[in-house]
């Protein structure tokens, strides 16, 4: 049976001395504790606990400062995320791609007393929604890197989509099922990625084996690896990763527009043509925020397969009379629609260019308008909007591991390239850096935090944090904070990824100049 606690990790400890990974990584108290301070509070703790010894954990979490942190939405997905049991809920074996990762059918598949065990012909059809996906450390993947990406997007200023990730375990014996289960659908695809990922799972010898993978419990080992929700209504986008080969497609990726848009020399208003920001600039503006802050985050994380995995939700921008602007995502109604509106020229919103998006933003308008007066509704639409992309990095996983990830973003050079970044990003880069630098100040807590973070809460690996290779987050984050550091203070880079209210608060411009430092030179620190 399930038990949801919130606790201290002293009590904690004494209840899970199990989970213990081989010679390797912990999933216990002494690696998922965030490393807060004094002045951090412990009501983000909770703990769910399950049958066989399995559990989910929601640690703590980091903060700069209590202004950048979670949103109220993030935590509600985390407590989401663990309140799934995998002894209770229909779960199938992932069957493409590369990662051999376990399916969370969503709750009204659930509901179905046919689907509660699903089938193969259930899991091989995939007539379902997913909820979740677990991925483990094993091909490409790496637990770490999908918690990491998760939490320092949020620390970094919260301007990155990201899916919600917590981590958690499995019965082993349980997982054998979705092993067997999936070899026997894949069976005549044996030359494929996916069945042989699923075939090094069956070789696996959980109690003698790789430790990135199995916890030593009481009763039977214990899979863990990363919990993460899987976004709805997103789509591939083409524009920024662009199409071609996958040996090359970072190179590719530096030929396209969005690129060669953040690594512009010339100003975001000459960019974007518009001397100020208004709803057309909007487009543009969005996706040069979300290329820079991607370049950063992947660098940070070593993060080897982005390219060919990045998406956008499709939102409708509307700027508010208080001076700010907010995007909603579309609903899966208002989706088919546009999508219907091109469907002779383009089959997916995947292949659609920037230009086809903004046209199409009249007809949505006028489609709304009419809608809301067929069904008679007393709320108005605000005509006074645009559709825009959002980015969303949904796979974060083939990342981190410095004993095998070669970090493609900084193979191009792609953050010595960048001449626009947000400031929100850019600033909070530097005081996480500041903070890392002092890790080994005695009397300074909040320092020590972060190692603590990272080597407990993330489930790093002392060298994949503190390698001195250029592999680990330490040599990343120095190299991109001096690197951005440098061009900024030599001009070549502008703190202009933003739009910036005005003291009529219903006007706005672009920012014109801010501070490459907060005050310490981050290049004199050693």
């Amino acid at each position: 049976m399930k038990k949801k606690m919130i606790l201290s990790f002293t009590v904690f400890l004494s209840l899970t001395p199990h989970l213990q990974a081989r010679n390797g990584l912990f999933m216990d108290t002494a690696h998922l504790k965030s490393g807060a301070d004094e002045n951090n509070s412990n009501d983000d703790l909770s703990i769910y606990e399950y049958q066989k010894g399995d559990v989910c954990i929601i640690p703590y979490k980091y903060k700069l400062d209590e202004t950048i942190s979670h949103k109220k939405k993030d935590l509600e997905k985390e407590h989401k995320l663990c309140e799934i049991d995998f002894n209770t809920r229909p779960l199938c074996p992932k069957l493409n791609s590369t990662n051999p990762g376990t399916l969370v059918v969503e709750m009204d598949q659930s509901k179905d007393h046919n689907f509660f065990d699903p089938t193969d012909a259930n899991c091989k059809n995939k007539d379902f929604g997913v909820e979740a996906k677990f991925k483990q450390s094993i091909t490409c993947s790496y637990t770490p890197s999908a918690l990491a990406a998760y939490h320092l997007s949020r620390i970094l200023g919260n301007q990155l989509i990201t899916p919600v990730t917590v981590a958690r375990s499995m019965d082993q014996k349980k997982h054998e099922k979705l092993i067997d289960q999936a070899l026997r659908i894949l069976k005549g695809r044996n030359q494929e990625i996916i069945y042989k990922s699923w075939n090094q799972f069956k070789n696996q010898n959980a109690t003698v084996s790789e430790p990135k993978l199995y916890l030593q419990s009481e009763k039977n080992p214990l899979l863990y690896g990363a919990l993460s929700e899987n976004p709805k209504r997103e789509f591939i986008y083409t524009e920024v990763s662009g199409v071609g080969p996958y040996e090359t497609r970072y190179e590719r990726f530096r030929q396209q527009i969005p690129f060669k848009r953040v690594s512009d020399e010339r100003s975001v208003k000459e960019i974007i043509e518009h001397e100020t920001p208004h709803l057309k600039s909007l487009p543009a503006l969005q996706q040069m925020i979300d290329v820079s802050n991607m370049i950063v985050l992947d660098t940070l994380l070593n993060q080897d397969d982005r390219i060919g995995n990045i998406h956008f939700y499709l939102s409708y921008a509307t700027f508010n009379s208080d001076g700010s602007y907010t995007m909603d995502k579309l609903k899966k109604e208002d989706l088919n629609f546009i999508q219907n509106t091109q469907r002779k020229k383009y089959k997916s919103l995947s292949r659609w260019k920037e230009e086809d998006i903004t046209n199409a933003t009249e007809i949505y308008k006028k489609y709304k308008l009419d809608q809301n007066l067929k069904e008679n509704k007393k709320t108005s639409f605000n005509t006074n909007g645009i559709l825009v992309r959002q980015m969303i990095l949904k796979d974060n996983d083939c990342g981190v591991d410095v004993d095998k990830r070669s970090n493609n973003m900084k193979r191009i050079s792609a953050v010595e390239s960048l001449r626009h970044i947000s400031p929100t990003t850019y600033h909070n880069l530097l005081r996480l850096h500041e903070a890392a630098q002092k890790r080994n100040h005695h009397n300074d807590s909040n320092s020590r935090s972060l190692n603590e973070f990272f080597i407990k809460t993330l489930l790093y690996r002392e060298k994949d944090y503190q390698n001195t290779k250029g592999k680990g987050f330490m040599d990343n984050l120095k190299k991109v904070t001096e690197t951005l550091v440098k061009n900024c203070k030599n001009g070549l880079l502008k703190l202009d990824l933003e739009i910036q209210k005005t003291s009529s608060n219903r006007q706005f411009s672009y920012p014109t100049e801010s501070q490459c430092i907060l005050s310490e030179d981050v290049l004199s620190q050693k």
